[in-house]
């Protein structure tokens, strides 16, 4: 808390034998109170080995541990290779909970995951920016650098400078 922040990216346990959603929820509802007050809201990020790892299971979390200090890091592209239609299907999950973006595709064809150009993967995510807009989401939204995963992509920098410009075209289109 001392460099200002407002928003913690937390995850939400990886998925362990003998250990329920019950477990998760209780734990995070400590963690919850634990930071009630300080200003800080967490944000459950979804991964695919972990608890929370689809829409479903992250609008079931947060919602039981009903706190106003846990949220939800959407990464669609997350949910896509945990095995989800991301979008449209498992956004409807977490509509109103959303209080951090991450921005990258996934493709699902066994070799990649993280593709970082936005205009392409299994996610629209120029369609997912104008629901979340719809919805009333107006937070941050953060451009992921997963270009290590994407060879035949730019380098990193001039990745990120595209994906940049897509992303400001986009939301000038939606105007």
């Amino acid at each position: 808390h001392e460099f200002g922040a407002k928003i913690v990216i937390i995850f939400s346990f990886k998925k362990t034998e003998g250990v329920g959603e019950s477990w998760v929820i209780d734990q995070l509802g400590k963690v919850a109170e634990m930071v009630k007050g300080s200003g800080i809201t967490l944000v459950i990020e979804p991964l695919e080995s972990n608890y929370c790892n689809s829409g479903q299971s992250l609008g079931r979390v947060v919602r039981a541990v009903n706190s106003d200090v846990l949220r939800v890091n959407w990464d669609a592209a997350n949910v896509a290779r945990a095995g989800y239609k991301a979008y449209p299907d498992e956004y409807g999950h977490v509509k109103g909970l959303v209080a951090y973006v991450h921005l990258k595709n996934h493709i699902t064809d066994g070799k990649r995951w993280a593709v970082f150009d936005h205009e392409e993967g299994d996610v629209d995510l120029k369609a997912q920016l104008r629901d979340l807009k719809k919805d009333g989401y107006d937070g941050y939204l953060s451009i992921e650098t997963h270009t290590r995963y994407r060879k035949d992509f730019l380098p990193i920098i001039e990745a990120s400078r595209h994906n940049h410009e897509v992303l400001t075209r986009w939301l000038s289109e939606d105007r």
